[in-house]
This record gives C-alpha cells, sequence and structure tokens, in this order.
C-alpha cells in the first residue's frame, strides 16, 4: 500500500471537500510495494546491488491498448502459454515477446519533475525548490530505478514547495483569468503535464477548485490552488505503465499509447512526451510498429536525448562519480575545482563521441581526451588553445586505453583523497567491465587489520592475498587496480617514484575467465583484453538494460537477449538502445502478481 502523503495548496482548499481521491490521494501500488524515484541504485565502482491513482487514468483518456504492435503477438498473453521458448545467453528458458518489465506505477524523479514543469509548463525550479525528494546529490548512483520509495513528509512538503513556486510563475490566461481560459488550460497543459488527456470527472474535479475559490479568493489566486492541486496530484507525480486492466490480467498487458509515449520520453528526453510524440501517443497511432520505428528513431537522432543517454550510460562507466570525487589539496594543489569540473566535462564528452560517432571497442582503445587548456597542461596532455574543451591524443610517452585512462575517470575511481587506492580501481573495472559478481562486506577485524599493515601499496595487496579472510574477495579486484600504479591519486602519468624507480604496473589475474586470467602488463594490456572480449559487452548491456527498463531485477528476456547480441555485433549504442525499444517486450508489462 502506498502510503504517500501529498499536502495540499495552501488557503481553504482543505475545506471545501474537492481533495479528489482522483487527484491528490495516492492508493495501492501495481508492483505490491512503494515506487519511488530516489533510491539506491548501481553505482559505479561502490559495489553493485543490482494500483490505481483514483479513476483508472487509461480507461478512456487516450488511445485504447487493446491493440499491440504487429509482431507482439495476437493478445497481450500471446508470450505466455504455448509460446516456443529460446535459449539465452545465460542459459535460461525465455519466451519471444515475454514482457521486459512488470506493471508498476513509477513517481517521477526530481530531475523530471523539473523538467517535466518546464518543458510542458514554461516554469523553472531551481536550488531548494528543485530539490524535492532529497537534499544532497546521488554522489555518482543511478537513481531512478521503479523500486521502493515512500513519499515521507519532507518529501512531501517539498512537492508543495516546488508546486507553490511553479504556481506563482505560470499565467496561462494572462491579465484576465477566466473559467474558459482556464478549462482550456486544463485539458492543454494540465493533460500535456499528466502525459495523457484528462477525464471529463478530471476536468470537472479541477473546475471545481477553481470555482469554488474564485467568488472569495479571487480568480488568480483560484487558478494558482487548481494548479498546486495538479502538481501534487498522483496523475503528475506519478507515471503508469498499467494497461487497461493490469490487476485483473494473467498473462502480460499491453501499455496504453500514452503509457507507451512516457515511456520512451522519461528514457529518451527525461522529460513528457514532446509535441510530436504527444499527437501520435493520443492518435493512437503510436502503437503500430512502423511508427513507433520512426518515433525512436526520430528521438535517437535529436541532441536532447543524445546528452540524456549519454549521462545515463555514464552512471554506469563511472562518469558521474567524478563531481564528488575531491583530493587533498596540501598534496595535490593542483585538483582545483576548475580541473576537476574540465575533468568531468572532458570525460562525458569522451564517452558521448563514442557512443555516437564510434563503438564499445573505442572505448577502450581510444587515445583520445578532450581538455581544456588548463586541464591539458596539469595531465602533460598536448597545448590546447582558447577556454573550451578540444579534443588531443595522448603522447606516445603515456600509455592510453580510451575511458581507463581519462584523467577524470582515473582521480573518481581513486577513493582516497590523499594516497593511491588500487582496490576501488579493481572494483570499478571489476564491477562496471566484468560484472565478476556481489563482493561481501569486509569481515569484522579488516579495519584493525588493515592498520597493522605496512608497505605499498602493491605490498599491501600482497598480504591481504596472502591472508584467507582477505583473498577470497581481494585476490578478484586488486589485480585489476594495480594496474593502474603508473597514475597518481589524481590520475596523472607518474612512471617514477620519489626516489626515481620505475613503478611497476604488471599483474596477474585470476578467477575472472580464461580470457582475461593470466600475467597482465599494464592498463593497455588489461583494456585490449577488455575491448576483445564478449562478456565485456554482455556486462555493459546487463546493467545499462537495468537503467533502460528501470528495473534492478535480472530480465531474462529473448528481447533483451537479442539487444546485447545486435550490440556485441554492431559495438553502436544507438543501436542497443533502438533494439529493445522497439522490442515486442517493451510494449507490454507482466500483470500484477497475486
Amino acid at each position: 500500500m502506498l502510503r504517500s502523503r501529498l499536502w495540499v495548496p495552501k488557503g481553504k482548499l482543505a475545506e471545501t471537500g474537492v481533495l479528489l481521491s482522483a487527484l491528490l490521494v495516492l492508493a495501492t501500488a501495481c508492483t505490491g510495494s512503494v515506487p519511488g524515484g530516489r533510491r539506491p541504485g548501481n553505482g559505479p565502482g561502490e559495489g553493485m546491488s543490482p494500483a490505481a491513482i483514483g479513476q483508472d487514468p487509461n480507461a478512456s483518456g487516450g488511445a485504447s491498448s487493446a491493440t499491440l504492435p504487429s509482431g507482439t503477438g495476437s493478445a497481450p498473453g500471446a508470450a505466455t502459454g504455448g509460446a516456443v521458448t529460446t535459449i539465452t545467453d545465460q542459459g535460461t528458458v525465455c519466451a519471444p515477446g515475454a514482457a521486459l518489465a512488470p506493471a508498476r506505477v513509477w513517481l517521477l524523479s526530481d530531475e523530471q519533475v523539473v523538467k517535466v514543469v518546464s518543458d510542458v509548463l514554461g516554469a523553472t525550479l531551481s536550488g531548494v525548490d528543485a530539490q524535492i525528494t532529497t537534499a544532497n546529490g546521488t554522489s555518482g548512483n543511478y537513481t531512478n530505478l521503479s523500486e521502493a520509495f515512500q513519499v515521507d513528509a519532507p518529501a512531501a512538503q517539498g512537492y508543495q514547495r516546488a508546486a507553490i513556486k511553479v504556481a506563482q510563475q505560470l499565467k496561462p490566461c494572462g491579465a484576465t483569468v477566466t473559467a474558459p481560459c482556464v478549462e482550456q488550460f486544463v485539458n492543454d497543459g494540465i493533460a500535456k503535464a499528466w502525459r495523457r488527456p484528462l477525464l471529463p470527472s478530471e476536468t470537472a474535479g479541477l473546475m471545481k477548485i477553481y470555482n469554488d475559490f474564485a467568488p472569495s479568493e479571487g480568480p488568480d489566486e483560484a487558478l494558482s490552488m487548481l494548479i498546486q492541486a495538479a502538481l501534487q496530484s498522483g496523475s503528475f507525480l506519478y507515471r503508469t505503465e498499467i494497461g487497461t486492466d493490469a490487476s485483473q490480467a494473467t498473462a502480460p498487458v499491453a501499455l496504453t499509447s500514452n503509457e507507451l509515449a512516457s515511456a520512451l520520453s522519461f528514457l529518451l528526453l527525461d522529460s513528457a512526451p514532446d509535441a510530436e510524440l504527444w499527437s501520435k501517443a493520443n492518435s493512437g497511432t503510436l502503437l503500430q510498429t512502423d511508427v513507433l520505428k520512426a518515433e525512436v528513431d526520430r528521438l535517437l537522432a535529436l541532441p536532447r536525448t543524445r546528452d540524456d543517454l549519454s549521462k545515463l550510460v555514464g552512471y554506469w562507466a563511472g562518469v558521474e562519480l567524478i563531481p564528488s570525487r575531491t583530493k587533498d589539496l596540501t598534496l595535490f594543489p593542483e585538483y582545483t575545482d576548475s580541473v576537476r569540473a574540465a575533468a568531468y566535462a572532458g570525460t562525458g564528452a569522451f564517452l558521448k563521441d563514442v557512443m555516437w560517432n564510434g563503438k564499445f571497442s573505442d572505448l577502450f582503445t581510444s587515445r583520445k581526451v578532450y581538455a581544456t587548456s588548463e586541464l591539458a597542461a596539469v595531465y602533460g596532455l598536448p597545448a590546447v588553445a582558447g577556454t573550451g574543451l578540444m579534443p588531443v591524443d595522448v603522447p606516445a610517452s603515456q600509455p592510453a586505453s580510451g575511458l581507463l585512462t581519462q584523467p577524470g575517470l582515473l582521480a573518481a575511481t581513486n577513493k582516497r583523497a590523499a594516497k593511491g587506492d588500487p582496490i576501488h580501481r579493481g572494483l570499478f573495472v571489476y564491477n562496471s567491465f566484468v560484472c565478476g559478481g556481489t563482493v561481501p562486506p569486509p569481515p569484522a577485524a579488516a579495519a584493525d587489520l588493515s592498520k597493522t599493515m605496512m608497505g605499498t601499496e602493491r605490498e599491501l595487496s600482497q598480504q591481504r592475498a596472502a591472508l584467507p579472510t582477505c583473498a577470497g574477495c581481494h585476490s578478484l579486484f586488486d589485480p585489476l587496480g594495480l594496474v593502474f600504479d603508473q597514475f597518481d591519486p589524481m590520475g596523472r602519468f607518474k612512471p617514477t617514484d620519489a626516489n626515481g624507480a620505475t613503478i611497476s604496473s604488471s599483474s596477474t589475474i585470476a578467477g575472472l575467465g580464461a580470457d582475461l586470467d593470466g600475467p597482465i602488463t599494464g592498463v593497455t594490456d588489461l583494456a585490449q583484453r577488455l575491448a576483445s572480449r564478449r562478456a565485456t559487452a554482455d556486462c555493459a548491456t546487463r546493467t545499462l538494460g537495468k537503467y533502460v527498463l528501470g528495473f534492478s531485477s535480472a530480465v531474462d528476456s529473448c528481447d533483451l537477449t537479442t539487444a546485447r547480441d545486435t550490440f556485441a555485433t554492431s559495438g553502436s549504442f544507438a543501436d542497443f538502445f533502438r533494439t529493445l525499444l522497439t522490442a515486442p517486450g517493451f510494449v507490454v508489462r507482466d500483470p500484477v502478481l497475486k
């Protein structure tokens, strides 16, 4: 049961008795748990963890979901009883066209709320008003999975504060507010914010707020109350993926056209559907396979989509760790805020370039770095003219291994502020590129034991490998981190120590598979092995599949396997997203479990 509590607008709204359950009360969630927009996610390098809202908004508010796109089966249940099964790449039996995710009611993230009110209503939320459910950053963790989250009192206050701020900015009727203008705004602006046409009863309910308060409070204040109610409504704060009646279904249910439009837009635009997608959703043509494919292609070509998807992939690739990683400025005074910002922007630009202009293997083989003049000077890169980011090639005197040797990522995966950190650099590779498995918490005595160890980071790693209580885990990822030893904590290439002796970057990998195990000479050797193995691409798409679907549980689907195969063959991120978003399993959801 959702225990979300959404506050109502200030004033006398609560006295009118018009707190419609369809607008302001969140009822039972389809997943049997509380959906949310802010919750722990799979953060790179940190250890991998992998109803109705009042009236049914999909019953008549938009095109029917009774007709599936061609190729999804003749009925929502076509993928189940009697279907031919296939063995996935993990050896699991799957059914073609099986749903890629469960039916659910999915809370918008803070960022999505901000973007929707900007894109649809032209209002701006910033600062504390944009920090609705949390006052802190995400520390590099992906946070938009659809699982449990409870809207507590502080979050409810945040929603109210944001709604009031938006209402203060909106003047949809200009200087003269009239009931016909307000009703037009409800059926246009509010409908787009809710991502579906309103039911007549919903329009009437919102208009009752306006009509009840206009005589006593005035038209402007009455409109403000209406806007506040609409933006604290479950229909705004949550998006549904339940079809017409997922609670009664026994087989996968088709999304409505408006739900499908939202599923696409919140992944690709991180916001409500744009004008073209909105039009096709309302006409029902989005449910046609050729129209769906054309819309996916159109959206994938948009610069905004490429920016948003690059950031999403950046959670897997470690880019989003960079802003939160600082260094001891007494030891590393060069790692200023401006250098860190440039390193973040540069690593993001590199990832975006590879995603849309290169192929997956380039992430491990490219010598390119995007740098500002300041960043280039600090990291010994070729000089950059001007103040902006420019692509340069790493000098031949330095190892260059694409993402693995980007200055920002080298600094971010070295979690320690004052010294080298092969543990977390190794964990990053182990988690993001090897998918080596869940690492359990260290033993209770680990902290005390580590204080007794002395020596270089390489010597400490050898000591951990000799201890039965440590070796089981550290022997898997420490060797991966040791190949970065020639890079200092802020990511500069330092091949010699303070005495002028050459620092070793060799290592021996064990327990990670025949195509990785064995002696390794350094980061370039590691990168080449990662680039050439199919398992690296599968590891990437396993995580990205969870991000795309907003669902942290493993999904054994033939459609997901097809998308992985496509990605492994072409190396194209666009091909992966396109294949997954146009798959039969993307337009259906598993029914509510009884």
